[in-house]
């Protein structure tokens, strides 16, 4: 994000971002100089970068821009992954902490995905269906703000999935499945009727869901 193009919100965002890490013990530089920069983001500036011992973050906030520039994120998230220590953050906007107090706890949504899977098998397949997505993403929700992926409530499905995968949360199979079941879910939820197949599509997310839950609390740990 070009600091010319930041209005007041997105400033204030990214110094209370800024903050944050400085509280955890970081050194950082905003909209870092070449200088500042390590090689392999020679050709990119990123909003920030944390710096703490052999521990370095990428940080961007995620604004609107062109559905292009989504492969490019992904395209330096992924260089960034391959660095040794070095690790990268979206910052999708709102309060981790405010955000994390609106989810319900890991026993409520195992419960709730204990209840879907019973829906679906009972053949309820849109009660359960939506159930289980509406899960799911909590489970998603609580494991990315566990391992520091801030997003605020309105943040779209695919975004939280990209950002799961980029955290290595979600593997490659399981966004395939959970790409597929936002697809479906979309559908249900706009009154469609279930297809052929949605039953077992959506029981596989329990366990993926499940997995997300574990991350969490071993992230909260």
């Amino acid at each position: 994000m070009n600091v010319q193009s930041k209005d007041f919100s997105e400033r204030t965002l990214l110094e209370k971002t800024a903050e944050r890490y400085r509280a955890k013990g970081y050194k950082v530089a905003i909209e870092p100089a070449a200088k500042e920069r390590p090689d392999f983001l020679s050709d990119f500036l990123p909003d920030l970068i944390a710096t703490k011992g052999d521990e370095g973050v990428v940080v961007e906030l995620k604004t609107p821009y062109p559905r292009d520039a989504d492969a490019r994120m992904s395209e330096i998230a992924g260089r960034v992954r391959q660095q040794p220590g070095w690790r990268f953050d979206l910052v999708i906007g709102g309060s981790a902490e405010a955000a994390k107090g609106d989810l319900p706890s890991a026993r409520v949504l195992r419960s709730r995905l204990k209840e879907a899977a019973e829906l679906l098998e009972a053949r309820h397949v849109v009660a359960g269906a939506l159930l289980l997505w509406a899960t799911f993403e909590g489970a998603a929700r609580r494991a990315a703000m566990e391992e520091g992926i801030e997003i605020d409530t309105s943040a779209a499905g695919r975004i939280l999935l990209r950002e799961l995968v980029a955290k290595g949360l979600l593997e490659d199979e399981d966004y395939e499945t959970s790409g597929l079941a936002l697809e479906r879910r979309n559908g249900l939820a706009h009154g469609y009727s279930p297809a052929a197949g949605d039953a077992r599509l959506f029981l596989k997310l329990r366990p993926i869901a499940e997995n997300l839950l574990r991350s969490s609390a071993k992230s909260a740990k």
